[in-house]
């Protein structure tokens, strides 16, 4: 009698314990896959960051090409 006791307590720690290891895992899961979305975030910044200074040379460049022209026709 004690011992099946003794042996459901055990099964039933067993349990408990995968359980916080299964519940663990998915934590970690979640956190990298926000990481992973601060990241591709990040990332999408930066490439927008990129394209808008580009665009602002462009323009700048422009700007310049339209000047000399301008004294051209003087």
């Amino acid at each position: 009698e004690e011992h099946e006791e003794e042996e459901e307590e055990r099964e039933e720690e067993e349990e408990e314990h995968e359980e916080e290891e299964e519940e663990e895992e998915h934590e970690e899961e979640e956190e990298e896959h926000e990481e992973e979305e601060e990241e591709e975030e990040e990332e999408e910044e930066e490439e927008e960051e990129e394209e808008e200074e580009e665009e602002e040379e462009e323009e700048e460049e422009e700007e310049e090409e339209e000047e000399e022209e301008d004294e051209d026709e003087d």
